[in-house]
């Protein structure tokens, strides 16, 4: 038996269609909006989109990402039969459950790099979660340039994805396609970061939190002399919420001997098979002019390898002479090496993330934003050890 929502998918498909071939929408008419649509048959924009999509794969309308759906140029158009119509088919229950093979039912997921710590787990956990639902997950990679974002979203909602989970891409401007998702009231959902001043439903850590807890105990093991390492964190929540946990610790700390040093990252590339030579010479470099330098906080693992890197080159020792704290390193089985940082909880982010986009999909009313904000839990690896330096 069907149910209310696969024949109220049926109503919409079977009245735009009948529309078009009865000449009501000509080839290349702007079909009503999808809000209008949800409106008028008093729809979740899930439903509509399905009606939508249907009527894209059989060719009769085209969706243009930002400006809308249109009538498709075609040079013939026949009159809708018993036999043209899916529903009337005894296939229909075959066809509502491949939906998600033809397209019907995907969610976008656009995550800025697949060679980090932090995003693959929660990648594979969104799969797991939209597998059950069951939905198709569609996954593009920004590379840490907002210009490939903004491609890829564009690609995605082209494809006819429902909706979308966003990493944005650390920038000090928003991007303009996420903005464009806003307005158009396309249900999407940021994980890691937050837009101020813009309502749009997001998933963080609290970054405050864990970068002073992290600092905190760098100064607990009396270190004094302590490097910064992160790329510009102005216009960017997720390090800029780093940079305020740190910088409260050592306010809190009420010590005016300690020495902070900011290291610039001098490149967004992160290189999957080998360490940026400039970036790399800029770290040793700072060793060897500060000596007296015995911790670093690295806002990410990868930023991390390079100080360790670059103390294995000068004959520096970690933890012994050199300790390191970031966020997001990975964690192997002892004996092995493994930094102190902190560890973002992705499988709680991602299972969040796929409830809050399919709640949007769901609803039929105007759907208010969440914020959610997820503690971190703190590792204390082999990275750091007590102060030795006079």
């Amino acid at each position: 038996m069907l149910s209310t929502r696969s024949i109220l998918y049926e109503k919409i498909y079977d009245h735009l269609k009948q529309q078009i071939t009865d000449g009501h929408f000509q080839p290349g008419d702007l079909l009503p909006t999808e809000q209008e649509l949800m409106s008028q048959f008093r729809v979740s924009r899930m439903t509509t989109n399905r009606a939508l999509q249907l009527l894209t794969n059989e060719g009769l309308i085209v969706r243009k990402a930002g400006i809308g759906t249109f009538v498709a140029q075609s040079e013939s158009l026949l009159p809708l039969s018993a036999e043209d119509n899916p529903f009337q088919s005894s296939a229909f229950d075959s066809i509502l459950s491949t939906e998600i093979t033809r397209g019907i039912t995907q969610i976008g997921f656009v995550i800025p790099f697949l060679d980090q710590s932090f995003g693959p787990a929660l990648l594979a956990e969104v799969e797991r979660q939209l597998h059950a639902e069951p939905f198709v997950l569609n996954v593009g990679c920004s590379y840490g340039s907002q210009q490939v974002e903004q491609e890829i979203i564009d690609r995605l909602v082209s494809s006819g994805v429902q909706g979308l989970i966003v990493m944005p891409v650390n920038g000090e401007y928003y991007n303009p396609a996420i903005l464009k998702l806003h307005v158009e009231q396309f249900p999407i959902v940021l994980v890691d970061k937050q837009l101020s001043g813009i309502p749009v439903s997001y998933i963080t850590t609290d970054n405050t939190l864990a970068a002073r807890t992290l600092t905190e105990h760098l100064l607990a093991l009396d270190h004094s002399s302590i490097a910064y390492f992160s790329p510009d964190w102005q216009g960017t929540s997720t390090l800029a919420d780093r940079r305020k946990g740190f910088e409260e610790a050592i306010a809190n700390a009420k010590d005016d001997s300690l020495t902070i040093i900011d290291v610039p990252v001098v490149t967004w590339e992160k290189m999957i098979d080998h360490f940026d030579e400039r970036q790399l010479d800029i770290v040793t470099n700072t060793l060897v002019d500060h000596p007296k330098i015995t911790a670093v906080f690295a806002t990410d693992d990868k930023l991390a390898d390079y100080w360790l890197e670059a103390a294995r080159r000068l004959n520096i020792r970690v933890p012994e002479d050199f300790s390191i704290v970031c966020f997001d390193g990975p964690l192997p089985k002892p004996p092995h090496f493994s930094m102190t940082c902190a560890l973002q909880d992705q499988e709680f982010m991602a299972k969040e993330a796929v409830r809050i986009v399919l709640q949007q999909l769901r609803d039929t009313q105007p759907y208010t934003p969440e914020m959610i904000i997820v503690p971190a839990s703190i590792h204390i690896g082999n990275s750091t050890s007590r102060c030795h330096h006079g």
